[in-house]
């Protein structure tokens, strides 16, 4: 069943998304809303992933209004009743699953829709607005028709007959990945052996197998953040090459008078099936590549081990491999979190639920924390730390993602604080994050 932070977040929309409609209040075989909603069911079985139907909600010139279904409403909306309706218009059963939830004092329902087993789903039967009781009823308009396929468009979020090329694509691209699927599993069972594809793990990690240059080089020497942030899927082509410099920097972030990642004031190196940059400016050392496959890598280098670049030396800078600065580790999860929340609303992951974020210390072993403000928040209770890497994985929700890159920074420093002895409450490092200008 669906998450609750899933379901608050759809609860925090403003418009529709890909994998989620919103219908208006009524009773469960209303005309039309009954119509509307099953073809909104039959469009997100028939998408990768499926999506999620919330029955009450209305939309103005002002955006959503959740209004909430009466009990004489939601009554009519048990599970049998929709499931006897889905079936007598659809060519095939659709699996779903369905919730009464409250939100603000209101009760909706959330019909949380699977994508098709192995055949799409098509309409077998017509439905016709027939709220105009004056009007013939070969006038009124037609909401299902029998033969058709019904999707979410990919350029307007909305549940429609599948008209366009792009459209029947992506549909038999699903279609053919299961029928794969299934033709793996049976010559499994015969005894026949198939060499086994790369998983998605490994293609996303060739990606970055030739990835060098100068300043990452210098980077990778001392101590540095080895970031990746990618979906859950591999594919190599899954946006233009054109478009990937205009798309990072809709999603960089500014929390410390200078960009994450530094993207707008120099132009990147174009690759293959990649972007990339290098820059460094006094001991700030930063290399990324960002992928047609959505992927994005960056080295970032530890400020404290590049005292060499400064152009006016300050007495006390600290000697490469000593120090690691606690602030630091704080800002620099704190962008690497809010970079990757903006980019999980971008087109990279417009047909994925998931995103991963992997963070890496590397080069650390022997140092201890510090506080490079000069006081004594971190350095007095952490030890040395006897690990030279300090790898950090998720694979969280696009919607915890979007909705709470603090949090999971936090969450984030805190497994690393903790490889230093040290065991901050989450007060002191959100009032750390606070001084930032998030």
């Amino acid at each position: 069943m669906l998450a609750q932070d899933r379901i608050e977040y759809c609860f925090s929309l403003t418009h529709e998304l890909p994998d989620v409609e919103f219908k208006g209040p009524g009773k469960g075989r209303e005309n039309p809303l009954f119509g509307r909603v099953v073809r909104g069911a039959m469009a997100m079985a028939n998408r990768r992933g499926g999506g999620i139907l919330i029955i009450g909600v209305t939309e103005t010139v002002t955006g959503l209004s959740f209004v909430g279904l009466t009990p004489e409403q939601l009554v009519t909306w048990k599970h049998e009743y929709v499931a006897d309706g889905f079936n007598s218009y659809t060519s095939l059963p659709i699996e779903f699953e369905s919730l009464e939830y409250e939100h603000d004092g209101k009760i909706f329902l959330i019909l949380d829709i699977h994508e098709f087993a192995m055949v799409p789903v098509m309409c077998v039967k017509e439905y016709r607005d027939k709220t105009n009781p004056k009007m013939p009823e070969d006038k009124c308009k037609i909401i299902l028709s029998p033969g058709a396929f019904y999707v979410r468009t990919l350029n307007k979020q909305e549940s429609k007959q599948m008209l366009t090329s792009g459209e029947v694509h992506t549909l038999i691209d699903l279609a053919n990945d299961k029928a794969v699927r299934l033709f793996v599993e049976r010559t499994k069972q015969a005894g026949i052996q198939i060499a086994p594809a790369p998983e998605d793990k490994e293609l996303f990690a060739q990606q970055l197998s030739d990835w060098t240059g100068p300043t990452l080089e210098e980077i990778r020497s001392r101590g540095y953040w080895d970031i990746r942030i990618r979906p859950v899927t591999f594919q190599q082509e899954r946006l233009p090459l054109s478009e990937l410099q205009q798309l990072l920097a809709r999603a960089t972030v500014n929390y410390r008078d200078r960009e994450f990642p530094y993207v707008t004031r120099q132009t990147p190196t174009i690759g293959l099936h990649w972007i990339g940059l290098e820059n460094q400016r006094e001991v700030y050392l930063q290399a990324w590549r960002f992928f047609q496959s959505g992927q994005f890598a960056v080295a970032i280098g530890t400020t404290e081990d590049w005292g060499d670049k400064l152009t006016c030396p300050y007495q006390g800078v600290p000697r490469p491999g000593e120090v690691l600065s606690a602030t630091d580790v704080i800002c620099n999860l704190t962008e690497i979190y809010g970079f990757a929340s903006r980019l999980a609303t971008t087109e990279v992951y417009r047909d994925e639920r998931s995103v991963v974020i992997e963070t890496t210390l590397r080069n650390v072993q022997g140092r201890r924390l510090y506080d490079r403000g000069g006081g004594n928040r971190f350095s007095s209770s952490s030890r040395p730390t006897a690990v030279d890497t300090i790898p950090y994985a998720a694979t969280l929700t696009k919607e915890d993602v979007i909705a709470r890159p603090r949090e999971l920074a936090v969450e984030a420093a805190s497994y690393v604080f903790d490889r230093f002895g040290y065991n901050p409450s989450v007060q002191l490092l959100s009032s750390i994050q606070s001084e930032l200008a998030l």
